[in-house]
């Protein structure tokens, strides 16, 4: 094989070790953004039923004094936006900083229902206002600051959605595949090349050393 063609040769076979390269990092893309768009609107439009049900809590506790939902009024809400968890706490911080819910929840802590505080402290310390945020297995909640009308109150909303955990725990594991299979794909495209090529320049090199010219 002359030295021009020794050379068209193994850029054809990078080329096409390429492409295929090329190829498979772009169906793991696509899948990510598949399942991202997939994600986001499913977050969205549980975000946007949580903030509804919260705005129709709102409007119930107007007027009481301290901001509470009757027994009736918490199932009859859990039941028409398929909540699996409700509860107004008739305080709030002043604002939005880790500081500030930290020294809040600590003020008002002995006002809470025992059983629930590990719960509420990590529902309510570790999140953000008007944010879904997940909490164990299937479960999302939603801390709802209420306006200044219906006092100085929060509402926590929950609420199962098997869909959205399913796709947010698929999102991590295609990212973690995607990053393995690129390192994978590096890996053997770099064998692959190696172990096509060894076998031309070996013969290249004992022709060389025989005194050819090729």
């Amino acid at each position: 094989m002359t030295k021009k063609g020794s050379r068209r040769f193994e850029s054809e076979v990078h080329l096409g070790l390429l492409v295929i390269v090329c190829i498979l990092l772009f169906l793991n893309f696509t899948s990510n953004v598949i399942i991202y768009r997939a994600r986001e609107s499913k977050r969205n439009s549980l975000t946007a039923d949580l903030n509804s049900a919260a705005r129709a809590v709102t409007r119930m506790v107007q007027g009481t004094i301290p901001p509470s939902l009757t027994e009736s009024q918490k199932r009859n809400l859990m039941l028409q936006y398929g909540l699996s968890g409700l509860m107004v706490i008739p305080s709030k911080p002043p604002d939005n900083t880790a500081e500030s819910k930290r020294r809040w929840f600590a003020s008002v802590v002995y006002s809470l229902p025992p059983g629930q505080i590990p719960d509420l402290a990590r529902k309510l310390l570790t999140s953000d206002f008007h944010t879904l945020t997940r909490g164990e297995d299937n479960e999302y909640f939603y801390v709802y600051p209420m306006p200044s009308g219906a006092g100085k109150s929060l509402a926590i909303l929950s609420k199962n959605t098997p869909e959205l955990a399913y796709l947010d725990d698929s999102a991590r594991v295609v990212l973690i595949i995607g990053i393995v299979s690129v390192l994978a794909i590096a890996g053997i495209y770099l064998l692959l090349s190696r172990f096509i090529f060894s076998p031309f320049r070996k013969i290249k090199k004992q022709a060389l050393d025989a005194g050819r010219i090729v």
